[in-house]
């Protein structure tokens, strides 16, 4: 695909070597884990094609002509489902004029994202110091949200409306590729495979406490989420659930398929080893080393507030961040999700900002917090759950 002389292709095991060359010393690391060696970017792209295979990302190398080698990497990614909400980084080589080459290639991107994938808000970071970076967001009619918790780095958003209203036919808009539903890729499937990190793949423990018990969720676990989970109380800060206990058992189903390729760890909270799960917890990882991952819960309101949530949110914390190496951890949390708000104030979290509001397909829906837990935040909380005592 042609953007105004730039070509954008997909990224290609292949591209390693060139790419290494060329991003040493990039000076427009928007958004993207550093990639400084042969090894991180194989594992990079290998995740890319297993992230695009099932419709979760879209990654393209930029090329300033025709028949060129690539000279940059650009990478989007769905947040939320459907691509709603979906982040974006940039790697450019040391050279590459901004208004040749980046201009183009991320106006198409934007237009790929907001126009046919249905993208409502895009969300960059950056350092709060790279003004090239800012002038090119800018320039894009990004708006600076919040700085992230312990961090140099600033969040950015981009929304669909500002951008329609600035690029009613944006110039150089080619027909998109296909659409981010799951597609078959013609990629070894060694590369698929090893794409993981191996962590994410093993299967979870059981994790016991003395009020609560963290484990891999089972079929025969449906019937008691979709008791628990159903309830007005429970979905009105949550995405519709499940239709029924068909509907449950399908997601334990997809939990147990997720596990199994290392893209979510989705296990069940019990109030003690023997009973059914009634309540789960999420981790899904947001970059191809599994260090940054967003953290989601939901709990039977027959169990708020008896310290159930507290310690199988405690367990699962302890393996994140000792286990699977999360160096930060990530929720998002309506405004107006008070409860939700301080649990993870409880756990040591912090609130890094108020989001801009996203319009969904079903009318407006509220502002959202972005919180953050690091790894030294969790252990200075973690006394006050467990008491400084044994962990798993």
């Amino acid at each position: 695909m042609i953007s105004n002389g730039v070509v954008l292709r997909e990224i290609r095991h292949h591209d390693a070597q060139v790419l290494l060359r060329g991003l040493q010393g990039s000076p427009l690391p928007l958004g993207t884990t550093p990639l400084t060696s042969l090894a991180t970017l194989e594992h990079f792209i290998a995740w890319a094609h297993q992230e695009r295979a099932a419709g979760r990302a879209v990654c393209y190398v930029l090329l300033p002509k025709v028949g060129s080698d690539p000279v940059g990497v650009l990478l989007a990614r769905r947040v939320e489902r459907g691509f709603v909400i979906a982040e974006w980084g940039m790697r450019l080589a040391a050279g590459c004029v901004a208004d040749r080459v980046v201009v183009p290639a991320v106006t198409a991107v934007l237009d790929l994202l907001f126009r046919e994938f249905s993208t409502r808000r895009l969300e960059t970071r950056i350092d709060a110091s790279a003004a090239s970076e800012i002038g090119l967001l800018e320039r894009l009619g990004g708006q600076r949200e919040c700085r992230l918790h312990g961090s140099t780095l600033d969040l950015w958003a981009l929304n669909r409306e500002r951008w329609m209203e600035a690029h009613p036919v944006s110039a150089g808009f080619w027909a998109p590729d296909p659409s981010p539903s799951a597609v078959p890729v013609a990629y070894a499937p060694v590369w698929t495979t090893a794409s993981a990190v191996a962590a994410w793949r093993q299967p979870l423990p059981d994790l016991h406490g003395s009020r609560a018990c963290v484990r891999e969720l089972v079929l025969e676990d449906a019937p008691s989420l979709y008791e628990h989970l159903s309830s007005p109380a429970v979905t009105r800060h949550l995405p519709p659930p499940p239709n029924g206990v068909l509907g449950f058992e399908r997601f334990v189903r997809w939990a147990q398929d997720r596990r199994s390729t290392g893209t979510t760890v989705c296990v069940g909270i019990a109030p003690d080893r023997a009973r059914a799960a009634v309540g789960f917890e999420q981790l899904h990882p947001l970059d191809h080393l599994g260090e940054r991952a967003e953290w989601g819960f939901a709990l039977g309101e027959a169990f708020w507030g008896g310290g159930v949530f507290a310690e199988a949110a405690a367990l699962l914390l302890d393996y994140a961040f000792d286990t699977l190496g999360v160096r930060r951890l990530e929720a998002r949390v309506g405004a107006d999700n008070a409860r939700a708000a301080g649990a993870l104030r409880k756990m040591g979290a912090q609130c890094d900002g108020r989001l801009g509001r996203v319009e969904s397909g079903g009318g407006p829906a509220g502002h959202d917090e972005l919180w953050s837990l690091r790894p030294e935040d969790w252990r200075a909380a973690r006394p006050r759950i467990f008491g400084g005592g044994p962990r798993n």
